[in-house]
């Protein structure tokens, strides 16, 4: 699609055309948002039916439900006839063509006399799933900011800073979306619709060109008190967060920006990180998100803390962050010096090498990481996932386990833990129960439902 710059494409034009487009897809709606299936009211029943005749379904519930009313009929039931159901069957066909398969059915059900389907509950079935089916249903301001940014008064919010100039929040009648804001819009549609987002995603690229002079994200007050955590991980706590942000943190590949989301169960995790880090726990902001996994649409609820900083950017991309993530590389160097280190001190000393400091330091990065990728499995048993094969492989060598990796097929209890799934397979690693064990012992205060009941410090 091409577009022109000469006209004028405003936050208020992008959010609607985003409602009106999201109407098409009418079954994924219904799915994320059940209720939707009930505002397929009498009226649009009526107007589908009889055309103009807007008052034509109130006036038959009227007849059935009213003793007053002259034509009270408790028993009536539409003709099958083409003037009455051959209408309505006429009218569905023309408007959703395939998709009115499961309207006929209720119609057939219906003029079977012996089914015991009535009258109104012929209506309520039927107008069900036209709601199901139809783009009649609105988008409410609440479903849109769920879809966008799961956040349910997220609209609301921007259209009082748009529209009211008396409002508590602030006043901007040119209020713009960032770039960081349309591209979590993109994600999302992307992880709900599929290869159906393809209209949605062009307003938000009309949007884009339209409004060159879109900030990458709002000015606001980054101060944190650790710029320099990961300038050297030699503490056990740093060498835990590098894992876990290996696991289950993001750094844009063009703005030193990083982020962290999790279930909301697993919210205290980012509370702890913001204590090492010396960020303000109060910019934990929570989410709904959807995705699609094996054809169906899920949720869950999940924390997210994001945050800038050009040095603590740069320290993980020196620490090959960027190289684990694409999976251009396995374990990081650091950790690989770690090991080679205890092994070599463990042979000198004839003990143990993950007894060592350096051995703990390696088991407290695969801690972190296990804690971001991982499952408790029982025991002193668990298992990391990762989409990154040679991650997986090289964790198995350096630390000496003999469980093979293997392609996870089942990922129901990895997407139990909240995530969502990756659009390209994903290995996983069973731990033995000394590395599991090792691991626990090398830092006691990392994410407590994924360590077992007799771990050190439980």
């Amino acid at each position: 699609m091409t577009y022109t710059n000469d006209t004028v494409y405003s936050t208020l034009d992008l959010i609607e055309d985003l409602r009106q487009e999201l109407r098409v897809h009418s079954e994924i709606l219904a799915e994320i948002f059940p209720d939707r299936i009930k505002r397929f009211s009498d009226r649009d029943l009526s107007r589908l039916w009889r055309g103009s005749n807007f008052h034509y379904i109130a006036r038959v519930k009227n007849k059935i439900n009213n003793s007053k009313n002259r034509d009270y009929n408790p028993e009536f039931r539409f003709e099958d006839t083409e003037t009455s159901l051959g209408l309505l069957e006429k009218n569905l066909a023309g408007n959703f063509g395939a998709k009115v398969v499961c309207c006929i059915d209720i119609i057939q059900e219906y003029k079977n006399l012996n089914s015991g389907l009535s009258t109104l509950k012929f209506i309520e079935k039927l107008e069900n799933e036209l709601g199901r089916i139809s783009g009649e249903v609105a988008i409410t301001n609440e479903e849109l900011s769920l879809i966008l940014a799961g956040d349910k008064d997220f609209i609301h919010r921007v259209l009082d800073t748009i529209n009211n100039p008396q409002s508590k929040r602030w006043y901007n009648p040119d209020y713009k979306f960032t770039l960081e804001r349309l591209e979590e819009f993109k994600k999302s549609l992307k992880n709900i619709f599929r290869s159906n987002a393809m209209n949605l995603l062009e307003n938000i690229n009309r949007y884009k060109l339209h409004n060159p002079d879109l900030h990458y994200w709002h000015e606001k007050d980054y101060s944190i008190k650790r710029k320099n955590f990961f300038n050297e991980i030699n503490l056990i706590f740093k060498a835990y967060w590098l894992g876990f942000l290996s696991a289950d943190g993001s750094l844009s590949s063009t703005r030193p920006r990083i982020s962290i989301e999790l279930a909301i169960k697993d919210e205290v995790i980012i509370r702890h990180f913001c204590y090492s880090m010396g960020l303000d726990s109060s910019r934990i902001t929570q989410q709904r998100r959807f995705w699609t996994y094996k054809g169906k649409v899920r949720t869950g609820r999940t924390s997210k803390i994001r945050f800038s900083s050009s040095q603590i950017a740069e320290s993980l991309k020196s620490l090959d962050f960027h190289g684990l993530k694409s999976g251009e590389i396995g374990v990081p160097q650091v950790i690989k010096s770690f090991i080679i280190n205890a092994k070599k001190e463990a042979r000198f000393n004839s003990i143990q090498w993950f007894t060592t400091h350096s051995g703990r330091m390696a088991h407290a990065w695969l801690l972190g990481f296990y804690d971001g990728d991982g499952t408790y499995i029982g025991s002193n048993q668990g298992r990391i996932y990762s989409s990154n094969k040679k991650l997986l492989d090289d964790v198995k060598s350096l630390f000496e386990i003999k469980n093979k990796v293997y392609i996870q097929s089942d990922l129901s209890s990895y997407l139990e833990d909240g995530k969502i799934i990756p659009d390209k397979l994903v290995y996983a690693l069973n731990l033995s129960p000394i590395v599991f064990r090792s691991m626990m012992d090398s830092y006691l205060f990392s994410l407590s439902r994924k360590r077992s009941s007799n771990s050190l410090g439980d």
